[in-house]
Parts: structure tokens; C-alpha cells; sequence
């Protein structure tokens, strides 16, 4: 200990000696020997931590008296007494003024490693005191807060204008800064909002495309760490609800999401849920101003970086649309078509990040579209107006996904009637009627789907009708819930088609409410009127059932090549060969078929 006491301050003398010399190099060399020395602080605990916790095995007989490993740590490095650097350089330098008089010097020069090198000290001597203060040096404590107002008050300005300096690496250390000063205390953070202009934030370079760099020495991850020091205090919520009001502040860090490390995504989802979300001191058009705009597109392209990523951000954005009282989303009318003040005139954020969804091509955004949907029913209008895909039956991909995603919509649970509704049976019908079955599926439509030469698509159309008659079914009981007692296992009964008609008459012979017949009778017009004939219906059928495993050869080559055709302008020949062994394979199927038969 006596050893490392003198070696640290014969250090520190030469250190100081470094900063009256009149070259920069020398200059240079003391600021770098302080990140140094400072740096193996930190380095030294970890390594003494390591070796006693390796050295150290406990007797069996002393185990009821030392309960955790932490407290042999603590009593181990209680007699080495180890002396860190930070504490020898407080007492050769009580107020750091060698290093404040050499920044007055080199304050205006940007482009110096000189000046980089020393905000980029006074960042890590903030850390490093407070680090220690933490451990029971409390006098540390005070020499970082009186280094951090020092810099507040005389030389703030210049951290200010490095932020959006050109020189990014002198950009990351003042952020590093501002990060350490957050840190120490809440009035600190108060001061700091209130002085400094985030406005100067938007020149940097805060997207994610690092290329070798890493996250944590990147601008990005410096801004993000810079963001994050707000969320540390214990009076937290009351310095939250200033950095919302700072509209291009925490939204800047919402673009590069898709493409930041999974770690990165946890940790400020994990701070947007307990320190905005779940906040009460922030108002809800706070919210809708932070998470407006792309915000919520954001986040969900950035559930396609991993599956990690997707099951931390999904919950989020969960929390944000679909939680009117901790999120953005404002109550739901069941049915807001009947409703003047209607949610679906509030919830515009919502609208338009409904809108920006393509569930058609990403799993995960399907799966917000359903969610989206399921809690905000209103937006089905959305969903139809949107809808710019023809429907006419083509044995493509697409128009296989566009398919299953209107069977999905068609799928999800009816809107349940309101308990007082003025409106008439006439207009019930039609608003059901509508999400029974969506404007963009004519008759006609699915007819030629019905009727098409490839089974896969035939049975694609089957599916598309049998999902409208069983939301009619849905549709129904849901509504005839109050007047008459539903079989609880209704959802069963409604899987399987044959029996729909049944559970209807059922119902219809049980309900004395005229209103609620007249609706029912119109509703089943108004979805009927827009199914084929049954002989196309039974005809799709039988082919299905009498060609399914041959449909199956056949419709899947089909498919296959149609899909593989895509990519003829780009590989001619590789798609011609691809296209000659499909044709190869679907003769030997059809031949064995045959032999079968």
C-alpha cells in the first residue's frame, strides 16, 4: 500500500509537471497518463475482486458464519486498503485547476487532440470520483459535483458547441460529459435541461450504420447513454416529465433502433416502460407527441433484428397502443360507427401507424395488425380503405398472402353491440354485414376464386367463405348474448360449417326480441347476397375432396414455378433448368398417380 501511495504520487507530480510545460506533446501525454491511470482503478477492482473470489475456500464449519462470498470480497479489500489514483490526484490537485487553465487555452480549437483530450478527462475523472464516492468515499463525491458546477458555470458553452462539432470524436466525449453531470445528482439534471439547447442534437450522426465501431464509442452510444442518465435519479418522474417536453430529444434515438444491438433495444424499452409509460406526472398528449410521427414504425422494424428483440419490443408496443391509461390509445366505442366523438377521430396516431404496417410480407408487423385490430376495432375501416390489392385469383405469392391475411381479419372476434344502441336493426346490419364479409370481396370474385384451374387456389377460396359464415355465426351469438343463453361450447360449434345453420335456427327459435330477429334475418341477406350459389360452392368442394392429394402435386409445382419465374431477368439459366425439373417431377407424380389409381 505505502508503495503504490508514493508510485501514484510521484505520478501525479509528473502529471502536473506535464501541464506547466510549455509543448503540447507533453500536455498531451499527462492528460492521457490521467484517462489511464483512472482506467485501471476500475480494471483493478474487477481483478482483485476475481483473484479473492477464486482464492478464497470456505470451511464447511464457517459457513453459517460468512453467508455470501460478497462479504469475505468486502472484508478482503477492507485490509488491503487499497488507495485509488483519483484519491491521490484530489489531494495534489484540490480543484483540477492545472486542467481547467489548459482548457481555457485550447477551448476554440476543435479540430486539436489536445482539447478532445481533455473534455474527454474531465468525463473520466466526474465517473471515476463518483464512482468511488459511491464506495464510501463521500469526499470524492463533492470534488466530482465541484468539478461538474465549475464546468456548468464557466465553460458549459464550449461542451454545448463541441456536441455538434464535426470532429466526432470530440463530439463523443462532450456527450460523455454531460452523461457524468446527469448522473450525480437531480439538480444537476435540472440544470442541464434547462441550459442546454437540444436543438444541436439533430446534427449528429445518430444512425445505427457503424461499420467496425463499436456501439459504446460510437456517437450514437453516447448519445444513448446521454438519454439514459435522466432515468437514474430517485425523483426521476419529475425530470422525465421536462426531457418529454423536449420534443427532438429522446424521438432522435427512435430511427437507428432497427439496427442496434439487442441490449441496446431491451434497455430502452425497459426505461420508456417504467420511466414515461408508467409514469403519472406525464399527460397523454406528451405521449402522443413523443411516439408520434415514425416513432412507432421504428420499433416495429426493429423487432425483425432478432427474435430476442421481437419478444421485448412487441409487449412495448402493446403497452403503447392498446393501454388507454398508460399508453396513447384513448378509449374504444364498441361501435364508433354509431358515435359522433368517436375514438377512431382521436386515435390518429394510431391510424397512421396502422396504415404504415405490411403484414402481408413480416410476420411480426401481421401480428401488431392483429393486435391493432382486436383493440381497436374502428380501424377495420382503415384497414378496408387501404386495401389497394385486387383479389382476382392469381397462383401467386401475394395475392396467396393478401388471401390469408383477409381470412385472418375475418377471423378476429366480432364487436360486441353496445348495451344501449339507438341505432336501427337495418343499420346493425350493415355495419356487421361489412365485417363479415369487406367491400373488396365481391361475388364475383369469389366465384372465379372458387372456379379457378389450380386446386391450391380453389382451397384457398373454400377457407375465405368458410371464414365469413363462421363470423356470421360469431357475429350472431355475440349479439344475441343478452337476450338468450349461448351453449358455452359456441366456438366449437362454429368450427365446423355443417352446423352453422343449426346453432342459427337454434338461436332464432330461443330469441323473442323482435328488433334483434329483424337484424338477424337482414344480417344473413346482406352476407349471403355476397356468397356464391351453392353449386359453385359444392362443386369447388368435390374437387377439392376428389383431387386434394393429386391437387396438392399439382398445385404446389404450379406454385412453385410461377415463384421461381420471378427471378428469369436475373438468372436465365438457372430458372430454365429449375423450370425443366419441376415439369420432370410433376410427370413422375401424375404417372405414379395414376399407377395409385
Amino acid at each position: 500500500r505505502k508503495k503504490m501511495a508514493t508510485d501514484y504520487v510521484r505520478i501525479g507530480q509528473s502529471i502536473l509537471e506535464g501541464f506547466a510545460s510549455s509543448e503540447e506533446a507533453k500536455k498531451l501525454s499527462a492528460l492521457n497518463d490521467i484517462r489511464r491511470y483512472l482506467k485501471e482503478d476500475n480494471e483493478t477492482d474487477e481483478i482483485k475482486q476475481a483473484q479473492i473470489n477464486s482464492n478464497i475456500k470456505i470451511n464447511p464449519r464457517k459457513a453459517k458464519l460468512l453467508q455470501t462470498t460478497d462479504e469475505i470480497y468486502e472484508r478482503e479489500m477492507a485490509k488491503m486498503k487499497r488507495v485509488p489514483f483519483i484519491d491521490t490526484f484530489v489531494t495534489l490537485s484540490p480543484q483540477s485547476e492545472e486542467i481547467f487553465q489548459l482548457f481555457d487555452s485550447y477551448s476554440e480549437d476543435t479540430t486539436s487532440a489536445v482539447t478532445y483530450a481533455i473534455v474527454d478527462t474531465l468525463a473520466n475523472i466526474i465517473n471515476g470520483a463518483a464512482e468511488h464516492g459511491r464506495k464510501g468515499r463521500s469526499h470524492l463525491t463533492e470534488y466530482a459535483v465541484m468539478i461538474a458546477k465549475r464546468i456548468m458555470k464557466k465553460n458549459f458553452s464550449f461542451i454545448e458547441s463541441y456536441v455538434e462539432a464535426k470532429y466526432y470524436r470530440l463530439a463523443r466525449a462532450a456527450l460523455r460529459v454531460l452523461s457524468a453531470i446527469v448522473s450525480l445528482n437531480s439538480n444537476l439534471a435540472r440544470e442541464v435541461l434547462s441550459v442546454f439547447n437540444f436543438s444541436v442534437c439533430q446534427q449528429l450522426p445518430l444512425g445505427a450504420n457503424l461499420g467496425e465501431q463499436k456501439f459504446n464509442e460510437s456517437v450514437r452510444g453516447c448519445f444513448a447513454e446521454f438519454c439514459f442518465s435522466f432515468f437514474e435519479h430517485k425523483d426521476s418522474a419529475s425530470i422525465l416529465c421536462l426531457v418529454v417536453e423536449k420534443k427532438y430529444f429522446l424521438s432522435l434515438l427512435f430511427p437507428g433502433l432497427p439496427a442496434d444491438p439487442h441490449g441496446v433495444v431491451k434497455m430502452l424499452v425497459q426505461k420508456m416502460t417504467q420511466g414515461i409509460c408508467f409514469n403519472p406526472q406525464i399527460r397523454k398528449t406528451s405521449k402522443i407527441c413523443l411516439f408520434g410521427g415514425k416513432a412507432l414504425t421504428y420499433f416495429a422494424q426493429a423487432c425483425d433484428t432478432s427474435p430476442e428483440t421481437a419478444e421485448v419490443v412487441l409487449p412495448f408496443i402493446k403497452l403503447i397502443c392498446c393501454d388507454s391509461q398508460h399508453g396513447i390509445a384513448f378509449h374504444n366505442n364498441p361501435v364508433p360507427m354509431f358515435d359522433s366523438d368517436s375514438s377512431a377521430v382521436r386515435n390518429v396516431v394510431l391510424k397512421t401507424f396502422f396504415a404504415s404496417l405490411k403484414p402481408e410480407h413480416n410476420v411480426h408487423q401481421r401480428t401488431i395488425f392483429n393486435m391493432l385490430l382486436v383493440n381497436h376495432p374502428e380501424l377495420f375501416d382503415a384497414y378496408i380503405s387501404n386495401f389497394s390489392r385486387s383479389l382476382e385469383p392469381r397462383d401467386t405469392r401475394i395475392w396467396y398472402s393478401a388471401t390469408r391475411l383477409a381470412i385472418e381479419v375475418i377471423s378476429l372476434p366480432p364487436v360486441p353491440l353496445p348495451a344501449e344502441s339507438s341505432a336501427s336493426p337495418s343499420c346493425l346490419a350493415n355495419f356487421y354485414a361489412k365485417r363479415c364479409q369487406p367491400a373488396f370481396l365481391s361475388r364475383l370474385d369469389l366465384s372465379r376464386i372458387l372456379q379457378h384451374p389450380v386446386p391450391l387456389v380453389r382451397k384457398t377460396g373454400l377457407e375465405l367463405v368458410c371464414a365469413i359464415l363462421q363470423k356470421l355465426a360469431a357475429t350472431l351469438i355475440v349479439t344475441a348474448a343478452k337476450h338468450v343463453r349461448i351453449p358455452e361450447n359456441w366456438t366449437e360449434m362454429t368450427d365446423k360449417v355443417i352446423e352453422i345453420p343449426l346453432l342459427i335456427e337454434s338461436i332464432k327459435k330461443k330469441c323473442t326480441d323482435p328488433l334483434w330477429t329483424q337484424f338477424c334475418e337482414l344480417l344473413c341477406r346482406n352476407v349471403n347476397s355476397g356468397i356464391p350459389d351453392a353449386q359453385v360452392l359444392i362443386a369447388a368442394r368435390q374437387k377439392v375432396v376428389l383431387g386434394d392429394t393429386k391437387g396438392k402435386g399439382e398445385g404446389g409445382e404450379q406454385q412453385d414455378q410461377h415463384f421461381e419465374t420471378k427471378d428469369e431477368t436475373k438468372n436465365q439459366n438457372k430458372t430454365t433448368t429449375t423450370v425443366a425439373k419441376t415439369a420432370t417431377a410433376a410427370k413422375t407424380a401424375t404417372e405414379k398417380e395414376k399407377e395409385k389409381e
